[in-house]
């Protein structure tokens, strides 16, 4: 889970950092918008979304428990005060998988 945690974190903190169109590329392939939005990447605030996501307070994050409502309502509200908007809705999305209750409920009668 932590690996999948780590890109959310990533674009987290780089959606925020402005960017500049432009076509100059370097000798490694990166533009200059490249190169100031990983200038703006803050440890730190890499690390607290992290701290939280990853926390036993969630209670896991398995698809159809709480604790993955929470995560992904926290993702959604970070994306949304950095300006992203949500796509169109089309009738499949928050849509959960007959195979998320089954898993729930086998892992409850342990």
């Amino acid at each position: 889970m932590r690996f999948v945690l780590l890109p959310v974190c990533l674009t987290l903190a780089c959606a925020s950092s402005p960017s500049r169109p432009t076509t100059a590329v370097d000798a490694n392939g990166f533009t200059d918008s490249a190169k100031s939005a990983a200038a703006a990447i803050r440890p730190e605030a890499i690390a607290g979304h992290i701290r939280f996501l990853a926390d036993d307070l969630l209670a896991g994050r398995d698809p159809g428990t709480h604790g993955y409502d929470v995560a992904a309502r926290y993702v959604a509200s970070e994306l949304q005060a950095m300006g992203v908007k949500p796509r169109e809705r089309t009738g499949l999305t928050s849509r959960r998988s007959p195979s998320s209750a089954r898993r729930r409920s086998w892992a409850h009668s342990r």
